[in-house]
């Protein structure tokens, strides 16, 4: 009868470990996030390009990414413009199109001027993950010119 208490009891406690671990890898693991995404977000396009040259006064930076963000992560200590000084302006973003948009304050930039936009690794995505490194561009906008009219 002695045997046939422990038999059961090693049965039931290997059952039992059984649907522990089942519990475990149905829930993506016992620890460190259950799983989730860990991949951090990649920026796919920004405007205006990379090197663009004439580009007009009045052109809204933006920056889209790979996946959703973090709305709160985006402000504008995390996406700034600079030409020799940082340029003052708004940030907004945009979950329908994973878009960051920098608006310039004067909703006009500095003609003829080398502008230089920039996302920090402080900016995250929806699961809590940084960019992997800062990420930059440059423009140059157009030279503005100035039209006498002579009657």
């Amino acid at each position: 009868m002695n045997q046939l208490v422990r038999h059961t009891t090693r049965s039931v406690s290997l059952i039992l470990m059984v649907l522990a671990t089942l519990t475990l890898a149905a829930c993506g693991g016992g620890g460190g996030g259950g799983g989730g995404d860990s991949t951090p977000p990649t920026v796919t396009s920004q405007s205006p390009a990379d090197s663009a040259t004439k580009i007009l006064t009045n052109a809204t930076i933006t920056a889209t990414f790979s996946e959703a963000m973090d709305n709160a992560t985006l402000d504008t200590s995390s996406f700034t413009l600079d030409t020799t000084s940082t340029i003052t302006g708004a940030v907004s973003y945009d979950a329908a199109t994973n878009t960051a948009i920098f608006t310039p304050t004067t909703n006009k930039l500095t003609p003829g001027t080398l502008h230089t936009a920039t996302l920090t690794t402080t900016v995250t995505d929806a699961a809590g993950n940084a960019l992997a490194s800062a990420v930059g561009w440059s423009f140059t906008t157009e030279e503005f010119v100035y039209q006498i009219s002579v009657d």
